[in-house]
């Protein structure tokens, strides 16, 4: 028993009760080359908590913490129901690598937008104060001229980093931000055209409109790109109607 104990202190994170930055290191090179040896699939996710430093800010530490808390036991429940191979580490502040073995990116991503889906709709409570939070993801698998697992995890950092620039909120699996929306109705309600003058630089007489696709971010209460455009032309058109 007390064997467990010590190796749950250095194998688990105390705040989160995942596995830990230390257990991830010891883990990752060998379930890399594992995968490398065997031929099977490994799919790389990089998650990151959207704008925690805002939670920290305007909320105090304790908050933070309690959402970090709140928000690995949510992931957690999310994968154990759907019985998959999976390992779940934090590796830094709000940064959280899973790993899930013997599956390809295909395999796991209506798990992964149950994950991101689960937690926008969810609300974390701290001293009588509702704190919302989102998440962006990146997404990879391991390749044949993957040389070790630094490869994979720049490249799910690289997709990080594009649902971050995609208005975050967002997988991006493979370089390509998946669309948020699920049905056209949501998109109507939430995404419009602008129109932008194009001008003749001589002498600035209109040349051309051109229509600009927005979503609107409640949270920033602003329209910005949106993180996707795989929107059907039929929803397009019904947008350009109200436009005009």
């Amino acid at each position: 028993i007390e064997n467990r104990r010590i190796e749950k202190m250095v194998n688990y994170d105390a705040l989160t009760d995942v596995q830990n930055y230390a257990s991830y290191q010891h883990e990752i090179t060998d379930i890399f080359q594992n995968a490398k040896l065997d031929h099977t699939p490994l799919t790389f996710v990089a998650i990151d908590i959207d704008h925690f430093k805002q939670v920290n800010d305007n909320y105090g530490h304790l908050a933070g913490n309690n959402v970090l808390v709140g928000f690995a036991k949510l992931i957690s429940d999310v994968l154990d129901e759907e019985k998959l191979n999976f390992r779940l580490y934090r590796t830094g502040g709000e940064e959280f690598i899973l790993v899930f073995l013997d599956h390809t990116p295909q395999d796991v991503t209506a798990v992964l937008r149950n994950c991101i889906d689960t937690v926008r709709k969810s609300h974390f409570e701290f001293d009588n104060q509702r704190i919302d939070i989102t998440i962006s993801v990146g997404v990879t698998q391991i390749i044949a001229t993957d040389q070790d697992v630094e490869d994979l995890y720049k490249r799910a950092d690289e997709n990080l980093y594009r649902s971050k620039r995609a208005g975050r909120d967002s997988i991006t699996i493979e370089g390509r931000v998946l669309p948020k929306f699920n049905s056209e109705a949501e998109i109507l309600n939430t995404h419009t055209f602008f129109v932008q003058h194009v001008v003749n630089v001589p002498d600035h007489t209109l040349f051309r409109n051109k229509l600009l696709l927005r979503r609107y971010d409640q949270s920033h209460e602003r329209w910005v790109l949106p993180p996707s455009f795989d929107i059907s032309v039929d929803t397009q058109i019904d947008l350009m109607k109200r436009v005009l």
